[in-house]
């Protein structure tokens, strides 16, 4: 993968997009960067991390299921900015467990094609206020489930075992990186593969998700 296809990825992934009308600060509802970083350091993670998850019993297949679907089951605004390779469309979702209120952002840029490519799965703290435009989810069906034991509140201990090494570390927050190469119609491609996981207090504060692969 050229260094220019890397870099717009890992900003799909990672950059904050401003929102379409600012809400008043405090108030969320555009994605948070974790990453201020626009280069992807050299994979080291031997295979695929996470490549789909589960929003209140609707699965949802990263580069498969498309944003606007996932409107039509939660409600909620999409939010979107930029252009071309720079593009992001949101849906911002919120919801609870027993430790406190999080948020989730499914998200779609430009090289996604309208399906959801990355997430970020963010602890808020109790005082958050929320901008109308991010759907509450159902306290019944408030649940996000992945398909590996990672999860907001765990240990940076299970982070380590659940994931292995980082790929690189910065304080807090730790990066890891999975490609591996496809051949599409002879032509080879890097299929990618990240997650980064913000600690606060030693523990899992925000997961963030994000795949490319040659469609």
């Amino acid at each position: 993968m050229s260094r220019r296809a890397r870099i717009a990825f890992l900003c799909v992934v990672t950059c904050a997009a401003l929102a379409q009308s600012h809400p008043p600060k405090g108030v969320v509802w555009k994605p948070q960067p974790i990453i201020y970083s626009r280069s992807l350091p050299d994979a080291t993670v031997p295979k695929e991390m996470v490549g789909r998850l589960q929003v209140s019993n609707l699965d949802i297949v990263l580069e498969h299921t498309e944003i606007k679907d996932a409107q039509a089951r939660f409600g909620g605004t999409l939010g979107a900015e930029g252009d071309a390779g720079d593009s992001l469309e949101w849906l911002c979702l919120r919801g609870a467990d027993p430790t406190g209120q999080w948020v989730l952002w499914l998200e779609s840029g430009e090289i996604d094609g309208g399906s959801i490519g990355s997430f970020q799965w963010r602890r808020v703290t109790p005082r958050t206020t929320f901008d109308n435009r991010c759907a509450a989810l159902s306290p019944a069906g408030s649940a996000v489930k992945l398909p590996i034991a990672l999860r907001l509140g765990i240990p940076e201990t299970e982070v380590l075992r659940v994931l292995g090494k980082p790929t690189t570390r910065r304080g807090g927050t730790l990066l890891f990186v999975h490609e591996h190469q496809e051949v599409i119609k002879g032509e080879p491609f890097a299929a990618l593969n990240t997650t980064t996981v913000l600690l606060r207090d030693g523990r899992a504060w925000a997961i963030e998700i994000g795949t490319s692969t040659p469609s």
